[in-house]
């Protein structure tokens, strides 16, 4: 799975008569070129980011179970930002199993868009040591009529930048790339290659992470050590080595720890199955209730750690996980996207990540792409080697949401 994790694109098309852009899709809110803008403090966000949280672990297992997938990185909290500004517009049937998939059962639209303004106000109201950044934009199509309300409404509860362009101009989809490129710190180049004919709409989210380690680990301390891959290849590569005191636990056939950033409020939370342990078959038994047991339970522990550094990036199209989730139908004709536009339907849901770790610390980001087109037209002590398959989330301990999570089978792919 080469991806990359840093944002997320609705690509909508219509069928409908051209009509003059309304107001709302045309007006920028940016606040700096990049489009990112200070999000409005707002309430609680714990309703939403239980079915976001919940969403990622399904969705890494709908993703292994479609196979060949070496390195699975994602980042939740992009997708399902991406995905709740398109549920937006859904409506009828569609609605319903979009909410089924996200796990938005019981929550009124209006909650859902509340809850994910506020939960992006509190991420990026962060801590020492940390980043983060999330933006969203909004790219129309000239000419095309848009239901204006739904434009209004992703402007001022997602803080979105909204722009009527010319999609049949190579400038547009220069400037669409460049924008994720500016978001994303220049981690991730681009979003889409081409914007086809039956596209009408790109709803774009990225995210931005980047955490200090609170205990760096030692540049001198970094040697050569070997990965053993899961496909039992064994290959040398360099390990970040540190001995301290962590929130370690370990269970029948896993080690936990957690890796604090800044002041400690963000952390990374590495699960290294037990030697022995087919990863495939451990993610498939992964919910989010096993993952907070496994992370959470945990004592300071005296660690001797050894972790790899590495770099990664991925690239995925979503389409068949997502219909395996049960989101077929809003991929057909006859999906209803009413609030947006007429004939509308989700032609591609595409995602890509970037992760790189290091003695300092951590840089993450994310892109999704869903394109919508038209239908016609202490006295404890443990060693830690992470030298095998493991997994991972980054995790915010104020709103409990993840931002990225998957697991590792080869730090060199």
């Amino acid at each position: 799975m080469r991806r990359s994790l840093a944002g997320l694109i609705v690509l909508l098309a219509s069928t409908a008569a051209a009509h003059e852009p309304s107001e709302a899709q045309a007006r920028l809110t940016a606040a700096s070129s990049c489009g990112i803008s200070s999000p409005k403090a707002r309430g609680g966000s714990s309703q939403l980011t239980k079915a976001n949280n919940a969403f990622a672990f399904n969705l890494l297992r709908h993703v292994d179970a479609r196979g060949g997938i070496t390195n699975a990185f994602i980042s939740p909290a992009s997708l399902a930002i991406g995905l709740e500004m398109a549920y937006d517009g859904a409506r009828g049937r569609t609605r319903t199993v979009m909410a089924n998939t996200l796990g938005l059962r019981g929550l009124s639209p209006g909650t859902v868009r509340s809850e994910a303004s506020a939960f992006v106000s509190a991420l990026t109201n962060g801590d020492a040591g940390t980043q983060i950044e999330v933006a969203n934009a909004l790219w129309a199509r000239a000419g095309i009529h848009f239901n204006p309300a739904f434009a209004q409404r992703i402007v001022a509860f997602y803080d979105a930048r909204a722009t009527t362009a010319d999609f049949s101009s190579a400038s547009t989809l220069a400037d669409i790339n460049g924008w994720v490129s500016c978001a994303t710190h220049h981690t991730i180049s681009s979003i889409v290659s081409r914007l086809n004919p039956d596209e009408v709409m790109l709803l774009l989210n990225t995210v931005y992470f980047h955490g200090d380690w609170a205990a760096p680990f030692p540049n001198s301390d970094t040697h050569p050590a070997t990965f053993n891959t899961e496909g039992g290849v064994a290959k040398q590569m360099p390990f970040m080595n540190r001995h301290g005191t962590y929130a370690f636990s370990r269970g029948s056939n896993y080690q936990s720890i957690s890796l604090p950033y800044g002041n400690g409020r963000f952390a990374m939370k590495v699960v290294l199955p037990a030697k022995g342990v087919n990863l495939h078959t451990f993610v498939r038994s992964l919910t989010l209730a096993r993952w907070q047991s496994m992370t959470g339970s945990t004592s300071p522990t005296d660690v001797a750690l050894r972790l790899p550094r590495f770099t990664i990036h991925t690239s995925n199209l979503l389409n068949g996980v997502l219909a395996s989730m049960g989101m077929a139908s809003a991929m057909r004709p006859g999906a209803n996207f009413t609030g947006i536009c007429r004939r509308c339907l989700i032609s591609r849901v595409i995602h890509k990540t970037f992760l790189r770790v290091n003695e300092k610390g951590t840089t993450a980001s994310a892109v999704t792409g869903v394109s919508i087109g038209i239908t016609a037209i202490g006295a404890n002590h443990a060693d830690m080697i992470v030298d095998r398959p493991f997994l991972l989330t980054l995790q915010d301990a104020k709103t409990h949401g993840i931002l990225f999570s998957g697991w590792i089978g080869d730090p060199t792919a």
